[in-house]
């Protein structure tokens, strides 16, 4: 199961994901850091499951969803929330800082999403969906 650990310290909001064959508990500290769980909720997909550990009275709301991007080998390209409540398709992108305080511009990734498996809460949950997005290496052609 892949678990996503949120929590927050120094004002500044943290998250952790790895993969684990058990769930944590709520009280059990966050790997690495002094914060307690206190709520964990589950997801479940066709073949895999989500926990999510939460350390922050509250995360998601209503229609949010939540998409993590695996690689072939399941490791975690990019994480990420939805307002919109639907998952990233096609080419991943990753955006760069521009002169504009609040701009920023689209670089087309080498990840393009390949299949999506949708993991819905067990027993409610703080997001509608958890998305896992699985994703193949497909890089840009230079131009000439």
């Amino acid at each position: 199961m892949l678990i996503a650990y949120f929590w927050t310290e120094n004002e500044i909001e943290e998250e952790l994901m790895q993969w684990s064959d058990l769930a944590p508990s709520v009280g059990e500290l966050i790997p690495g850091t002094n914060q307690p769980i206190l709520k964990v909720e589950m997801y479940q997909g066709e073949s895999e499951t989500v926990c999510l550990a939460i350390s922050n009275p509250t995360y998601g709301e209503g229609e949010h969803t939540f998409h993590v991007q695996l690689n072939e080998q399941k490791n975690v390209i990019t994480y990420g929330m939805s307002m919109i409540g639907k998952p990233p398709v096609g080419r991943l992108m990753n955006y760069e800082t521009t002169g504009h305080p609040t701009l920023m511009r689209p670089v087309p990734s080498r990840w393009v999403v390949d299949l999506i498996e949708t993991c819905q809460p067990v027993a409610g949950g703080s997001y509608k969906a958890v998305y896992l997005c699985y994703c193949v290496e497909a890089p840009l052609s230079i131009a000439a």
